[in-house]
C-alpha cells in the first residue's frame, strides 16, 4: 500500500491504526493491524492546500491531540517524547497560519511534518483520554473527529498538568514551547478553537445536560486507561459540566 495524505491530521500514512464505523449499529471502533502499515508514504504539503478551513482546523487539532497525548500518556518513552514535542511545536506555530492562509506553503509544510511526526509518536504510545471521549462525540453527536478530540483536550491537559505523575513534565514541556505555564498552553488551545470556529461548549456541540450520563458511560474506550491521572465517571462528568 502506498499512502498519499491530503490532510494534515490522522497520520494514517505512518501508523497501523484505522477506524471502522458501523453506521447501522452506531458503532465506531479502532482497527489496528500491521497489514494497514503503508509500504510508502508520499507526503506532499501542496496536496493539503485545497483543504477547506474547517478541515484544516479539525485535522490540525487531531495533530495537536496526537502530540500531547503521546507526550503525557502512560506509555510514553524518550524517543516518542522527542517526536511528540517536535510535532506540538510545529503545530502550535503553523496551524493558525494554515487556517488563515490556506496557500501558505511554509505553514502547510510544517503541518505535514507535524502530522507525520506525531504519528511516529502516538503509533508507539497510543492516544489517551481526549481520544477516548471523541468516539461517542462523533458517533452520537456528529462532531468530526479532530474537533471532537479538541473538545476535551484543554481540560485533560490542565488536569494532567496539575496532578499526577506527569505534572512537572508538562509544565516544563509548556515552557519549552514558549508558554508561561501549562495553563497558558491550554488557554492558547481554547483561543485557537474559538478563532477556528470549533465547538467550545456543550451548547455549541449540541449536547444537553441530560445527555451527559450516557455520553460519559460511552467514553471509556481502552485508551482512557492511558491517561496519567485516573479518570472516573464522576470526574469526567465534572469535566463536561465545566464546558457548559
Amino acid at each position: 500500500m502506498i499512502a498519499v495524505p491530503t490532510t494534515s491530521g490522522t497520520a494514517s500514512e505512518v501508523t497501523t491504526a484505522s477506524v471502522l464505523t458501523d453506521t447501522e449499529r452506531g458503532v465506531k471502533a479502532l482497527l489496528g493491524s500491521d497489514d494497514l502499515y503503508p509500504v510508502y508514504a508520499l507526503v506532499d504539503p501542496q496536496l493539503s492546500m485545497s483543504c477547506p478551513p474547517q478541515v484544516t482546523a479539525a485535522s490540525g487539532f487531531d495533530v495537536i491531540a496526537h502530540a500531547l497525548e503521546a507526550y503525557y500518556g502512560k506509555k510514553h518513552q524518550p524517543l516518542t517524547d522527542l517526536a511528540a514535542e517536535r510535532a506540538a511545536a510545529l503545530a502550535f506555530d503553523a496551524l493558525l497560519t494554515a487556517y488563515r492562509e490556506p496557500n501558505n506553503r511554509e505553514a502547510r509544510a510544517k503541518m505535514s511534518e507535524a502530522s507525520v511526526t506525531a504519528g511516529f509518536a502516538f503509533g508507539q504510545t497510543q492516544t489517551a483520554a481526549a481520544h477516548a471521549c471523541s468516539y461517542p462525540l462523533t458517533q452520537d453527536f456528529g462532531i468530526v473527529h479532530g474537533e471532537a478530540c479538541a473538545f476535551t483536550l484543554p481540560s485533560f491537559w490542565r488536569l494532567n498538568s496539575e496532578e499526577g505523575a506527569e505534572a512537572e513534565r508538562l509544565q516544563a514541556f509548556s515552557r519549552r514551547l514558549g508558554f508561561a505555564s501549562s495553563n497558558a498552553l491550554a488557554d492558547q488551545m481554547d483561543a485557537m478553537k474559538k478563532e477556528m470556529q470549533l465547538c467550545t461548549t456543550l451548547a455549541e456541540a449540541g449536547i444537553l445536560e441530560e445527555d451527559l450520563d450516557q455520553l460519559v458511560s460511552k467514553s471509556f474506550a481502552p485508551n482512557m486507561q492511558n491517561n496519567p491521572v485516573p479518570i472516573t465517571k464522576a470526574r469526567l462528568k465534572a469535566i463536561y459540566l465545566h464546558l457548559k
